[in-house]
């Protein structure tokens, strides 16, 4: 829709109800492309005309899509929980059209999302902590059992994983192995609060945010702070 205005500029044909992630947008060489979760398949539109250019099925009996599908080096990655596993998609470079390289079963997310960096995925897994090359699918370590399902976020080279437990862990990590460091425990503030931690982590002028529930908190982590 037109942002000034709220007058819609088109609508998508996709014929499909969408899931439960946020669209990226993806910088090709001819366009820029939306790409989404639907509760069936992954859809790629051009972003000026609403066109659907490709879709890829996914086929899952309890179709909860939570995770933002990511593009590093033309590979198109995703992962879903409850048994269905990692996929990467080959995007050419027009953003036209996709081609299934691999569908793994190692990499399950359920709602944590993933970091890519530097042609590696990290994530903290249904399993634990885990590290994969994206061009290939290939497991490079893991599962770390001290890091539990959950989600995380990466700043000054450091990851911050946050457990549904309400564990927080900060984890050094890179391809040759992992280390966790520091951990501690986001207390409940109230009996009615929420068992289960869920929140996505935030990160802003050397503060960590953590919500859970109603609560918030907020944590100093600059650089020669303890």
């Amino acid at each position: 829709m037109n942002k000034l205005t709220g007058e819609p500029v088109w609508q998508s044909t996709v014929n499909d109800n969408p899931a439960y992630c946020s669209p990226a947008l993806l910088l090709c060489e001819q366009r820029k492309v939306i790409v989404t979760m639907m509760l069936s398949q992954m859809v790629g539109v051009d972003s000026k005309s609403g066109t659907l250019l490709w879709s890829h099925p996914f086929v899952h009996s309890n179709p909860v899509y939570c995770n933002t599908p990511a593009l590093t080096d033309s590979m198109l990655f995703t992962s879903v929980s409850q048994g269905y596993g990692d996929v990467g998609l080959r995007l050419t470079t027009d953003g036209a059209s996709v081609t299934e390289v691999y569908h793994g079963k190692d990499f399950q997310i359920t709602c944590g999302g993933f970091i890519v960096l530097d042609g590696y995925v990290y994530a903290a897994t249904d399993s634990g902590a885990m590290c994969m090359l994206v061009k290939t699918g290939e497991k490079v370590w893991g599962p770390e059992k001290a890091v539990t399902r959950g989600t995380m976020i990466y700043a000054d080279g450091l990851f911050y994983c946050y457990s549904e437990t309400g564990k927080i862990s900060l984890l050094k990590a890179a391809p040759a192995g992992c280390e966790v460091t520091s951990s501690f425990i986001v207390p409940n503030m109230t009996e009615t609060m929420n068992k289960e931690h869920l929140a996505h982590l935030a990160i802003a002028d050397g503060k960590l945010y953590i919500r859970h529930g109603t609560a918030c908190f907020v944590y100093d982590i600059k650089a020669g702070k303890t």
